[in-house]
């Protein structure tokens, strides 16, 4: 059984995500419980003409309900053949035509279930290594049932025996791979373990209450710009301001993981975030970018020409275009502040 009842609440938030976001990878259902970052990639090859397509995945044992009504012809499709989904908690449609004898579709799409997802790729995992595993996959789905959901912490004396354990990575691994890749998931599962560890829900809500309260207590922002939906950005509603964000920068600049932290940004001019090359700022600034529709920010650290560290952060709301946004307003921010010294008249 898989059991995900350590967080709390929503996996995905369907009311405040854009859907075209919440079939994509970077919409993944932030459960307790994650497996193949909780996405799979989903092939449809031709079958006998005049019969369905064949359907695969990667990973093959998913427990995603795929209701197969495509089909097979031989002349030219009249509907291209598609995955469709309009609800993240719905069965996968396939629809339309493939021609016999042509290439394959592919699409990568987020897991409805993914605690059940994970029962099933470690059932079968077992099996195929000749372990005995009695009934077919299936979930917790109440905290009074599991035996973890109700523990604000898993390493708690009195724990369920462990018969085999996987340590994950450090955090700075995962935290690479938020600013570097921004990798929306581990965002939230991070937001969602905070506010587990914090006021014992891993929620959502819970996560964003905790880190209002340090923007707020801790960092002396004022409350009132500041409204925290989740921890991937993905929802328009969020709202922090500049200030808010600058802020921080200078926390984790005096914090003891700050060197780890501005590590985990990456550098302007790389191979990673090519902008900026050949400008002052290249191999000099780290930041962090974010965009969603008609939104493009940027925030981190660059080191003046007179050698002064300065914390910057650039929001820009209803934008006509996000890349020219990047391009002539960041871009050029960035590499004045690279290539600027205090006392200079411009």
């Amino acid at each position: 059984m898989g059991d995900g009842t350590f967080f709390s609440g929503p996996t995905v938030l369907v009311d405040e995500w854009e859907a075209e976001d919440l079939n994509a990878w970077y919409g993944a259902a932030a459960t307790a419980l994650s497996y193949n970052e909780n996405v799979a990639s989903l092939r449809i090859e031709p079958g006998a003409p005049g019969g369905p397509p064949l359907v695969h995945s990667i990973p093959e044992h998913t427990g995603q309900p795929i209701v197969n009504q495509g089909r097979t012809v031989t002349g030219r499709p009249r509907w291209r053949i598609s995955f469709l989904r309009e609800d993240p908690a719905d069965a996968i449609r396939v629809e339309g035509e493939i021609r016999a004898g042509s290439r394959d579709v592919w699409r990568q799409m987020t897991i409805s279930d993914p605690i059940l997802f994970a029962a099933h790729g470690l059932t079968h995992v077992l099996r195929d290594e000749g372990i005995e595993v009695s009934g077919e996959p299936g979930t917790v789905d109440r905290v009074s049932g599991s035996p973890v959901g109700e523990r604000r912490l898993w390493m708690e004396e009195g724990a369920p025996r462990l018969l085999a354990e996987l340590r994950s990575p450090p955090l700075s691994e995962y935290l690479t791979a938020v600013n570097r890749r921004s990798h929306n998931l581990f965002a939230d599962l991070m937001l969602k373990a905070l506010g587990r560890a914090v006021e014992g829900q891993g929620s959502y809500a819970a996560g964003a209450r905790v880190l209002t309260r340090f923007l707020v207590d801790e960092l002396g922002v004022p409350q009132e710009p500041i409204h925290l939906v989740d921890g991937s950005g993905l929802a328009p509603a969020n709202r922090v301001s500049p200030a808010a964000l600058v802020a921080s920068i200078e926390f984790a600049r005096a914090a003891p993981w700050g060197p780890a932290f501005f590590e985990s940004l990456p550098e302007a001019g790389s191979r990673g975030f090519r902008r900026m090359r050949g400008t002052a700022a290249a191999g000099n600034l780290r930041a962090k970018t974010g965009t969603i529709a008609d939104v493009s920010a940027l925030t981190g650290i660059v080191r003046t020409a007179g050698g002064e560290e300065l914390a910057f952060s650039i929001v820009g709301n209803d934008l006509p275009s996000e890349t020219g946004a990047k391009r002539v307003v960041e871009d050029r921010i960035g590499a004045y502040l690279a290539q600027w010294r205090r006392g200079d008249a411009r």
